[in-house]
């Protein structure tokens, strides 16, 4: 089925190719009429996708050249107007390199449809076996140094932040701390991982941290799970020799695109909830054969995945 040279086809197309892949219980919708939350004026939704309790936006351009970041910035606007969760942008013609760029960084999701039939996209369910690698902690402790001057402003009940940024301290000492540590984590038992780690804008409460050694009590963890339902279009520009296919497993918006011998895995880790005290440390896919795979991440990579029991020391280095 060759993609089609009008837009209301082209709309037809996404929607159809979600209906065939979207778990059970999932409802989509082509050519929805929604109320605009603020105006209460009828808005156009080229698909609408219902699952889980989320709700999810197909638009669709039908364009000679690549989509370009103002249509990214237009959808951006468009999700937060009509209080969508997620809107999944699907183009004929691909999209430039800073239009990816900016979808990449405000989690708008990127398609670029290719030819395959009705018979091909059913036959490929559970092509994939996703392996899961996690630290499973039973202990976490942060020995802080702060200033004398400023040891004052430490609470009864500290929080870690960074000075210059939203983003996780915890994530991102846990993830230097066990960038190069799974050879050394078992099964059967407990390791101790221990390192100093160098974050010039931490802070505890309103005090800066002059020193941050950090020790992890724990052992690796794996969960296998299978890849259910593929998209035939994908997130790379189209190519004449393309054979791109593009997984997803569980609930969340996490695929797989494979591209011959080739394959990119894009995460998105808003919609990943790893077990309790565990703490992401590798993916592994089984393609069933001998692949090479890039592995990208959209959504919020850099929040703590799991809530984790923690104690924090502080002490005040002398002046």
């Amino acid at each position: 089925m060759k993609p089609t040279s009008t837009s209301k086809e082209l709309e037809q197309l996404a929607v159809r190719i979600h209906k065939l892949i979207e778990p059970t219980g999932a409802t989509v919708t082509w050519d929805e009429h929604i109320s605009d939350p603020d105006t209460g004026s009828s808005r156009q939704i080229d698909g609408i996708i219902e699952r889980d309790g989320k709700i999810i936006h197909i638009e669709c351009r039908d364009h000679k050249d690549p989509q370009d970041v103002m249509w990214i910035e237009e959808l951006i606007g468009r999700r937060e107007s009509l209080q969508a969760d997620d809107i999944i942008a699907v183009s004929l013609s691909g999209f430039g390199q800073p239009a990816l760029a900016k979808a990449k960084a405000k989690g708008i999701v990127t398609r670029t449809l290719s030819e395959m039939t009705d018979a091909e996209i059913e036959t490929w369910g559970k092509s994939a076996k996703l392996v899961t690698n996690y630290l499973e902690i039973s202990e976490l402790e942060f020995q802080l140094i702060v200033s004398y001057a400023q040891s004052g402003l430490v609470t009864g009940w500290p929080k870690l932040r960074l000075s210059d940024s939203n983003v996780s301290p915890e994530f991102l000492i846990l993830q230097e701390l066990t960038q190069n540590a799974e050879g050394s984590l078992y099964f059967d038992r407990d390791t101790n991982l221990t390192a100093k780690i160098q974050l010039p804008a931490l802070m505890i409460d309103g005090a800066s941290v002059v020193e941050c050694q950090v020790r992890v009590r724990g052992r690796k963890r794996q969960e296998k799970e299978e890849v259910l339902g593929l998209w035939n279009y994908h997130g790379l520009e189209p190519l004449v020799d393309t054979e791109a296919v593009v997984s997803k497993y569980g609930s969340g918006l996490t695929e797989i695109i494979q591209k011959n011998d080739k394959a990119t895995m894009m995460l998105d880790l808003s919609s990943i909830n790893p077990p309790k005290s565990c703490f992401l440390l590798t993916r592994q896919v089984d393609f069933g054969r001998v692949v090479k795979a890039h592995i990208d991440t959209v959504g919020a990579p850099y929040r703590l995945e799991t809530t984790i029991d923690t104690t924090i020391d502080v002490k005040a280095a002398l002046p």
